[in-house]
């Protein structure tokens, strides 16, 4: 897995994975870019890491509701 070297942001990833782990959706993560400058210039960091949780819980629940045998979520950062 990916680091974003940002505790904070790598522990919200970490549960996720647990999350798609148990739910049996493979999880992928790519980091683009800096994400220490997108944190001092573009969103803070507490939001960021609320907004990473909130949109891959909502992707967990909208693939634990379909039918679809392709079970998987990617998330690209950056």
């Amino acid at each position: 897995m990916y680091t974003t070297n940002i505790p904070e942001i790598d522990d919200m990833f970490k549960y996720t994975q647990s999350e798609c782990k148990n739910n049996n959706i493979d999880f992928n993560l790519q980091i683009n870019g800096n994400i220490f400058y997108m944190i001092n210039n573009l969103i803070d960091k507490s939001r960021l890491v609320t907004l990473i949780g909130d949109h891959i819980r909502d992707a967990i629940i909208a693939i634990n509701h379909t039918e679809n045998i392709n079970k998987s979520i990617l998330v690209r950062l950056g």
